[in-house]
């Protein structure tokens, strides 16, 4: 049992913490994780998600924190 998502999903910050772009009640949010094991197309996220969570695939979409999306 563990939540996995595309690597392009995940964000490295300035400084060094993983981050994923986060939507509640359609609102960016960006939330820090911890990664476990990776592959070539996916990142196992073992802290700072829940299943059913909707991230942004995408995180070299530039969007800001609190920014509107659909």
């Amino acid at each position: 049992n563990v939540i996995i998502v595309p690597r392009e999903a995940v964000l490295t910050s300035s400084t060094g913490e993983k981050q994923v772009m986060r939507v509640i009640n359609g609102r960016v949010g960006f939330r820090v994780v911890k990664t476990g094991l990776m592959d070539s197309k996916n990142i196992e996220i073992i802290a700072g998600l829940s299943a059913g969570d909707h991230i942004i695939k995408d995180a070299s979409v530039t969007l800001k924190e609190n920014a509107r999306v659909k």
